[in-house]
This record gives structure tokens, sequence and C-alpha cells, in this order.
């Protein structure tokens, strides 16, 4: 089953859809969590809270981008909002999670292959990473990961070096990525 028909699915609370929904993205969703969240029962609680928001929220999605992309931003989102919290700092609102369109075909798949690229980073390089594109500051990604900041600042620098290396290897020399 496509994503469309599942959103279609989710939209007229067919079971059938709720299953083929978890079974798509369940553990892609535990996966994306388990970069930002240390305990598994925090990763467990997270994916259950976005269920309830997508089923919730399900109205919301206007079918201009990918289901599976506003799905994932969703779930970024939770699992980025629990961190925070955990550190205090103030959540983001559902509404902050726009559904973009997609401006085509071949930047979508450019996009998917980015992410593919990037979901073969070590998993240490990947949670600094990403955890430093959603704005936490050094210090906070430190604490959280039980790291000294001066390792995270490493662990990002190697995170950036690992992707423009594996970026250049599939596309060619991008001196654009590069510091001066």
């Amino acid at each position: 089953m496509k994503e469309n028909e599942i959103a279609l699915k989710c939209r007229e609370n067919d079971e059938q859809g709720w299953n083929m929904l978890y079974e798509t993205f369940g553990n892609k969703m535990k996966s994306l969590c388990r970069r930002y969240l240390k305990n598994e029962s925090e990763v467990e609680d997270t994916v259950s809270e976005c269920f309830v928001k997508i089923f919730e929220n399900i109205g919301r999605y206007s079918e201009k981008g990918s289901f599976g992309g506003w799905i994932m931003r969703l779930t970024r989102n939770e699992a980025v909002n629990r961190l925070r919290k955990n550190a205090g700092i103030v959540l983001v609102s559902m509404d902050d999670c726009p559904d973009f369109p997609v401006e085509s075909t071949e930047r979508n798949q450019d996009l998917t292959e980015l992410g593919k690229m990037a979901d073969e980073m070590p998993g240490y390089l990947m949670r600094v990473f990403e955890m430093r594109r959603d704005g936490l500051k050094f210090k906070d990604i430190a604490g959280r990961l039980s790291i000294s900041e001066s390792t995270a600042k490493v662990y990002f620098l190697r995170a950036r070096r690992w992707l423009i290396k594996k970026i250049e290897k599939n596309y060619g020399n991008l001196n654009f990525f590069k510091n001066k």
C-alpha cells in the first residue's frame, strides 16, 4: 500500500490503514527517536505519543508533501521536544511542523538519497549531527550524551566531514560545502 493510500485510509479511520501505518513507519520512527533519546522506554513512549498525535492531526495533513515526510517531521519534533523537556527547554508546537510541497520528483529523490547516506553515518556521529542541526548547543548535546563539550564539537566536525565525503563520492567534488 502506498503512503497516500495509507493516509486516506487513516483519515477514514480504517483499521487496516492504521495497521499499515504502524507496519510501514513504526520501526523508522523508533530508529529516528533513538538518535535523540538514550533510554529505550523514552523511545517507546515518544513513538506512542507520535501515533496519538498522528491520530489527532491526520486531518491536518494536506497531501502537498510526502506523508512519510510529515510523519518523520512529527516524530523528530516529538523526540526533540522530549529531549528539550528533559533539559528544561521550551516545547515546539505542532503548528511549527508545516506540510511543505515536494518541489519535484528529482529533488525528492535527491533528498531521499541524502537521507540514506546520512543513515549510514556511525550512530555516535549521527546523534550529535542531528541534535546540532536541530539547534541544540554543544553544551546541551554533551550533557545529554554524557560526553565532554569538546568531544561533541569534534563528533559534529567528523559527522560533517563524513557526510561531505559521502556526497562527493556519489555526486563529485562539492567545494562550496567546505570552509574557506
